[in-house]
């Protein structure tokens, strides 16, 4: 199991934020993500970890705005 931090945009009205968490995840989803960042399977729309970014977003008062970048933590 790797862990990567993922940075990503969020929105709450004219309010532009940006954050990181880190994930843990199986060693395929995660090295798909490092080598393919937004091109990524799991990070296009309504897929695993999106899915995951946009609710973080959402427990902060915001709305995901987008992928920015991964990077192995």
């Amino acid at each position: 199991m790797k862990r990567i931090c993922i940075t990503y945009r969020m929105q709450k009205g004219n309010e532009t934020a940006e954050t990181c968490h880190v994930l843990p995840m199986m060693d395929v989803v995660a090295d798909n993500i490092l080598r393919e960042q937004e091109n990524s399977q799991y990070i296009k729309s309504a897929c695993a970890v999106s899915s995951v970014l946009e609710h973080l977003a959402y427990m902060q008062g915001y709305s995901y705005k987008g992928f920015i970048c991964a990077e192995l933590a």
